[in-house]
């Protein structure tokens, strides 16, 4: 009796699952995302609530979402991708469908939490641990184990805009990090104006902003990591590189300046050429062609620098013989302008005899045509204005260099006529 009931009861449980089991995935995938969903708001917003209550000052209220948020898309990525039910049944639902949405409300927070001080009150507030920073490394270590795990699901949307998107985030925080630190030491207001209207903090931000790009291109070990930063950096360069200009031409560079080059502004300006180098660097190990731009960043190059020494002589002759830092007074004295001749020939013989000795001809004609600007600024300008023994000095520094430009540094051969010399 007991053997005859068996299959009896067996069509029954076959018949009482059969309707679940003939409902497709397609319609239990949906069911799924929406209650993960519904989990996910559920769980934030009790620990909102919690937190608030608990530590209704500083930031605490604000990075539970993040908290909340970060910690569901960390183990739906993570550890939850090993349960076989649900998740491993409908890995798709949970996921990619599930987790996008999660993803893209931390990355709209992480934008959002810009505009916090990262408060930690009741708590002392310190870098990298405190609410907010907490926050963002938590939601930096869950989107990097849900893109491992979206590449493990064979999920290939991966474009160039993310990384970049990714990469100006990072950066973001970066600079609140900056602020934030600077706001909680140094009684620094938390405010964008605050970093506009103090040079000395503009001058921190740009040798983080060099330590961060530095780092994205150096310290990547992937060639594919490292293009995409160098890619990324390129903007940020060109932004320092005009600040340099800004520099030079409306900063004296304090007391420190006093002596030349060793002072926080030239060390400043030193880091931003130096990473403009390592760039170019960069981008020759990584395959990069500017060969058709050669002349074009040369002289760019050449430019920058010849501003760079002539900013470094007016700061320091400001320092030294109390001429202020303007150009209206820098033009009416006699010892600058009899200064900037003797320095603008001394330049132009460095980069003859240099273009001399590596038969570069353009850069020859470069320091010529500096030359003639010096001696035509020596006749229309020094005769008229500057008098007494500046003018014999600097007639008599400026002759004697002519004279050695002459021996020194004669016009270097066309390629032609050195291809000919170098025939048998």
């Amino acid at each position: 009796a007991a053997t005859a009931a068996a299959p009896v009861a067996g069509a029954a449980g076959a018949t009482r699952t059969s309707p679940m089991a003939a409902i497709p995935a397609t319609v239990i995938a949906p069911l799924h995302t929406l209650m993960f969903w519904t989990l996910c708001g559920l769980f934030s917003l009790e620990g909102f609530w919690r937190l608030h209550a608990f530590v209704p000052e500083g930031a605490w209220s604000w990075s539970a979402w993040a908290y909340g948020f970060g910690t569901l898309l960390l183990l739906v990525s993570g550890p939850g991708s090993r349960l076989r039910w649900p998740v491993a049944a409908f890995p798709r639902a949970y996921q990619v469908w599930g987790a996008a949405p999660l993803a893209a409300l931390l990355w709209l927070w992480s934008i959002a939490s810009v505009t916090s001080d990262g408060d930690a009150s009741p708590l002392f507030w310190l870098p990298l641990l405190n609410p907010l920073d907490v926050a963002q490394l938590l939601i930096f270590v869950a989107f990097a184990t849900w893109l491992r795990r979206l590449k493990t699901l064979g999920v290939g949307w991966h474009p160039l805009a993310a990384d970049l998107a990714a990469l100006a985030t990072v950066f973001l925080w970066f600079n609140a990090l900056l602020l934030r630190t600077l706001h909680h030491r140094f009684h620094v207001a938390y405010d964008i104006d605050a970093v506009l209207s103090s040079f000395g903090i503009q001058q921190v931000f740009m040798v983080g902003w060099s330590l961060f790009a530095f780092a994205g291109m150096w310290l990547t070990r992937r060639d594919g990591i490292a293009r995409v930063c160098a890619l990324a950096s390129l903007p940020l360069i060109v932004v320092m590189w005009i600040w340099t200009f800004h520099a030079n031409f409306t900063q004296d560079g304090g007391s420190w300046a006093r002596v030349p080059l060793l002072n926080p502004l030239d060390l400043v300006l030193v880091v931003i050429y130096a990473l403009a180098a390592s760039w170019f660097v960069r981008a020759r190990r990584l395959g990069w062609s500017l060969d058709n731009y050669r002349v074009e960043l040369l002289g760019a190059a050449g430019a920058t620098a010849f501003l760079w020494l002539n900013a470094i002589l007016l700061r320091t002759l400001h320092h030294w013989t109390g001429v202020p830092y303007a150009f209206d007074a820098m033009a009416e004295s006699t010892l600058v302008q009899a200064s900037v001749s003797v320095y603008w020939t001394l330049c132009a013989l460095a980069t003859m005899i240099w273009a001399t000795r590596r038969r570069l001809r353009p850069m020859w004609f470069v320091g010529a045509a500096l030359l003639a600007l010096t001696v035509i600024k020596l006749f229309l300008f020094d005769l008229s204005h500057v008098t007494g023994i500046e003018r014999i000095v600097s007639f008599i520094g400026i002759g004697i260099l002519l004279l050695l430009i002459g021996y020194f540094s004669p016009l270097p051969p066309k390629a032609a006529a050195q291809r000919d010399d170098q025939q048998p």
